[in-house]
């Protein structure tokens, strides 16, 4: 299977730039004075099973191109995961009526479209923590989705998730919803799931019909999965015989470990 992240605007480039850093596909669209070329794009879209489109939604370029890219890669067929960045309510009306009226077309355009609010990590900042935290916070979370979907497409992990499964789970199911937990040290699988429940952005009300995906990643052993899947169970209830999990083992943070839960549809 084939996946690949396509930036839209300046947010979406700084994503795309790091993608490729890792050593995964991406391009960037609508960067430099670029003109937009939808038979160039096309041909860089062809032959790809799944594409994850990521950019802010608040810019003139984002507002205007994101839709047009995501109509074609549903015409081509492309699955089509969108993970957009909201600007912050407090920013300036121009912005946030470009956001609002973008975000109907994607709804309509993609498969499934994460939408990130700034406002829900400036919600969780203390006091002792800087604003431009609540920045990084979200950042970091958005590079963690494109990560963890582009290794379900490739079927990376020592639980991996089938294409099939995936295209099944994410086909034509409007808006998605996650939550990012992070643990370190003693306790960290426990922590990290728990987290992971505790931060679904804009749906904390998780019920036993929702059907998840949960995925796991970091320095960890077969017995942390079936911790996380057993607390995650738990906490959620109801038949769970239908989630999916992937779980992929990177020693490269010793002692580290994240848990990644994703619902979708309302």
């Amino acid at each position: 299977m084939k996946v690949l992240t396509v930036g839209i605007g300046g947010k979406g480039t700084e994503f795309a730039t790091k993608m490729v850093r890792e050593g995964w596909d991406a391009i960037s669209v609508g960067t430099g004075g670029e003109k937009y070329d939808e038979e160039i794009l096309a041909e860089e879209l062809k032959g790809n099973d799944a594409i994850i489109i990521v950019c802010g939604i608040g810019g003139d370029t984002s507002a205007l191109l994101t839709p047009r890219v995501a109509k074609l890669a549903k015409e081509m067929r492309i699955l089509t995961i969108g993970v957009v960045i909201k600007p912050f309510s407090f920013e300036e009306p121009k912005r946030l009526k470009n956001a609002s009226e973008c975000s109907k077309q994607l709804t309509e355009y993609m498969d499934t479209v994460f939408f990130v609010s700034g406002d829900h990590y400036v919600a969780e900042l203390s006091r002792s923590q800087s604003p431009v935290e609540a920045y990084e916070n979200r950042d970091l979370a958005v590079i963690q989705v494109i990560r963890r979907i582009n290794e379900m497409v490739m079927e990376i992990g020592i639980i991996s998730v089938s294409w099939d499964e995936f295209k099944e789970y994410f086909r034509n199911k409007g808006t998605g919803y996650f939550g990012i937990g992070i643990g370190h040290g003693s306790g960290m699988i426990e922590k990290a799931a728990n987290m992971s429940l505790d931060t679904m952005v804009h749906r904390p009300d998780l019920s036993d019909k929702d059907r998840l995906l949960v995925s796991i990643c970091g320095d960890i052993s077969l017995s942390d999965v079936s911790k996380a899947r057993s607390l995650i169970n738990e906490r959620v209830g109801g038949d769970r015989s239908n989630d999916l999990l992937n779980a992929v083992y990177d020693d490269s943070e010793p002692g580290c470990c994240m848990v990644m839960v994703i619902a979708i549809g309302e």
